[in-house]
């Protein structure tokens, strides 16, 4: 066969990486049978460092004519000096590779190309909330530790900028921030993060956390970090109350079963479509017959409606549409309560 190909230019995917299919190398490869060809690539996978700089034209200073601009007059006459002008970069070629091109019978030919690897794809801003923590009067800026835990990039993340924001916990609750981040390779993103604030002036100087699965009492000043080594707040073992949740009803003294493991019924709950901009389905379930109670509350505890009060069948699965059009966006918490046990689903508008 006669083998034929071309230079290409490849875009990495959302891991980092791209893996090339050696026909796009080929150009027009032929051969004097009428049997198929099948190619192959010397190299055909590439990641972030396989990228290069394009042909792009970059800045250069050099002696010559330019304006002079420190004398007293509005003339901008022009001065010797040194200015400051363009000069094109050679543009990269790629990375060289072999096309291998093979006949039915095995006979083989090869041509050489060049793969040029690009970045084209922006950073990603999170959509679930990352969490700050306040308490009594102290003031506390949002630090670039933690937006950068909602930042993600294929390849690296080069900057993110926002603007200086504080909150205290008059603040509590959710809270908006535009985020705009760029990579190493000038794909931009901006976007609304959410910000969870939790007022933790309630739990005192000591605050218990757990890290690894190992119970931690810690200054309520170092809260915040040990929240960024991936601490939760709370005991090992029982349920993370990022929030501390109420209700208008007294019916039960109820224990929270969101996450664990605990004898009692089996409590089924889930709202679907979840992320929601406009109505979802909440269903419901408990393995034992008795009183239940279901509402929706925001971050603050309050609650925003109430979905179902009353007997539930043992086993029968309940649905009801919750409409979300008259709540702004953020975190909502779908809470029900039966027979003294406790199951939270967090549900995100997004509009």
């Amino acid at each position: 066969p006669v083998a034929v190909a071309q230079d290409i230019t490849v875009s990495l995917g959302a891991d980092g990486t791209v893996t090339v299919d050696a026909s796009l190398v080929d150009n027009g490869s032929s051969d004097n049978t009428d049997c198929g060809l099948t190619f192959s690539l010397s190299r055909d996978t590439f990641d972030c460092d396989d990228i290069q700089k394009s042909g792009l034209y970059g800045h250069s200073k050099g002696k010559g004519k330019g304006h002079n601009y420190d004398d007293d007059d509005d003339d901008n006459d022009p001065g010797k000096g040194k200015a400051k002008g363009h000069k094109k970069e050679k543009a990269a070629k790629g990375h060289k590779v072999t096309l291998t091109v093979t006949d039915a019978a095995g006979n083989s030919s090869t041509a050489e190309a060049y793969i040029r690897v690009v970045d084209d794809m922006a950073p990603t801003i999170s959509a679930d909330p990352i969490q700050v923590v306040v308490y009594s009067k102290k003031r506390v800026y949002l630090n670039r530790k933690d937006v950068a835990t909602a930042v993600t990039d294929n390849c690296k993340v080069k900057s993110i900028n926002y603007p200086r924001t504080r909150y205290t916990t008059a603040n509590a609750g959710l809270n908006t921030v535009q985020v705009t981040a760029t990579d190493y390779y000038g794909n931009t993103t901006t976007a609304g993060l959410t910000v969870n604030v939790v007022d933790i002036s309630s739990y005192g100087k000591k605050v218990d956390m757990c890290y690894n699965g190992t119970m931690k009492r810690v200054s309520r000043y170092s809260v915040q970090h040990w929240l960024r080594k991936g601490a939760v707040l709370g005991s090992c073992g029982t349920l993370l109350q990022e929030i501390s949740l109420s209700t208008s009803t007294d019916m039960f003294d109820s224990r929270e079963v969101d996450n664990q493991e605990v004898q009692g019924p089996i409590i089924e709950l889930a709202a679907s479509p979840n992320p929601v901009s406009d109505r979802t389905t909440i269903t419901f379930s408990s393995e034992e017959a008795g009183p239940a109670y279901v509402g929706v509350y925001n971050m603050q505890g309050i609650e925003v409606a109430k979905l179902y009060e009353g007997d539930l069948e043992a086993n029968r699965n309940m649905r009801i549409e919750f409409n979300v059009s008259q709540v702004p966006s953020g975190m909502l918490i779908v809470r029900m309560q039966t027979q003294g046990f406790v199951r939270n689903v967090k549900l995100l508008v997004k509009k």
